[in-house]
């Protein structure tokens, strides 16, 4: 008996971005019990090579595309689109809003409807904000992560040092809020020690300033540099609204306090002062991280209940069912009628 094919089309540069690493992660969990490939829609397929060899450059001309089986498209850009399709045989399509231009997902469906009016059609969204900004049916998918690499570290060395804040991310503006230079210069002059990874766009306000570690992106390996913070901060730039925010769900699993200022699709992952902190601005934060500071086991038991929400949400039944989704030739929601 055959195993069900399923087809990940994304467009792979980096390997730090959500959308590359959702991609590669779910490949990881399909190829399991399917038979599982990635395609990359990028036009310089080279940059890809080095961090996801397995993805196959699509290429039309090259004849080098999906023929049979699930279609699944990460993002909602045209680029996944083309001529080619008319060539393919899928039996459903899946497309995993993963972006915040949500304006692009109707533009993005019509089109491939169009060039397969009898392929039902799945939406999978990265978080709620989406699907209510969208308007249509579709499950909400989490960026599947390693909840056995992303563990909490001992506590024992959390104790030998300062009390450390810190995030990472992407090496570009708009992954920073232009108000956190100014509360990392006020935490540290408080005495917190702070690394930002994916921080160097930061150099100007920041570099130099003793107490604050500015890094590339990738520097460390996530999960090592996530072991040596006590709270994780995350907040954006305005203009850029995290759709689902894999990096907080990977200090969530690591264990440790998170303090997050909305909007983004990670506040869907805290309760407030229970497994997290939704903060309300720079006085606000800063308070917290005091709070934390002076009451490190009140730190660990929030940390705790991030870690065990985490492993519920994230866990193998969780996958499972994402993987069902993904591998079954039937659709979930078909929106067609409502295109």
């Amino acid at each position: 008996m055959s195993l069900p094919r399923v087809h990940i089309v994304s467009q792979l540069r980096s390997p730090f971005g959500g959308t590359e690493q959702r991609t590669m992660r779910l490949h990881t969990l399909l190829r399991a019990s399917t038979a599982a490939r990635m395609w990359n829609t990028h036009p310089r397929p080279e940059l890809a090579r080095a961090f996801c060899p397995e993805a196959s450059a699509l290429h039309a001309r090259h004849l080098s595309f999906p023929m049979t089986g699930v279609f699944m498209f990460i993002g909602n850009f045209d680029w996944h689109v083309g001529p080619w399709l008319t060539l393919a045989r899928p039996s459903r399509f899946v497309v995993l809003l993963n972006t915040p231009d949500t304006h692009l997902a109707l533009p993005f469906l019509r089109r491939l409807h169009g060039f397969k009016p009898s392929v039902p059609i799945d939406v999978c969204y990265a978080a709620r904000w989406m699907r209510d900004q969208v308007g249509l049916p579709g499950a909400v998918f989490d960026s599947p992560i390693d909840i056995e690499l992303f563990r909490p570290g001992e506590p024992d060395a959390a104790e030998a040092r300062p009390f450390t804040i810190g995030r990472l991310s992407r090496d570009t503006v708009f992954k920073h809020h232009p108000a956190d230079a100014a509360l990392y210069r006020r935490l540290a002059a408080a005495g917190f020690r702070v690394r930002l990874m994916g921080a160097t766009v930061l150099a100007e306000q920041l570099g130099g300033v003793d107490g604050i570690e500015l890094m590339a992106e990738g520097a460390e390996p996530a999960h090592e540099f996530l072991r040596s913070l006590d709270c994780f901060y995350y907040r954006t730039h305005p203009n850029w609204i995290e759709p689902h925010g894999r990096v907080v769900c990977e200090a969530l699993a690591t264990g440790l306090p998170l303090i997050c200022v909305p909007p983004g699709g990670f506040t869907e992952f805290i309760e407030h002062g229970v497994s997290g902190f939704i903060g309300t601005g720079e006085d606000n934060v800063f308070e917290t991280l005091i709070a934390l500071r002076d009451d490190r086991e009140r730190g660990r038991a929030v940390g705790a209940k991030a870690r065990a929400g985490i492993e519920e949400r994230f866990g193998d039944a969780a996958m499972q069912w994402q993987i069902d989704f993904l591998a079954s030739p039937q659709p979930a929601q078909d929106v067609r009628a409502l295109l």
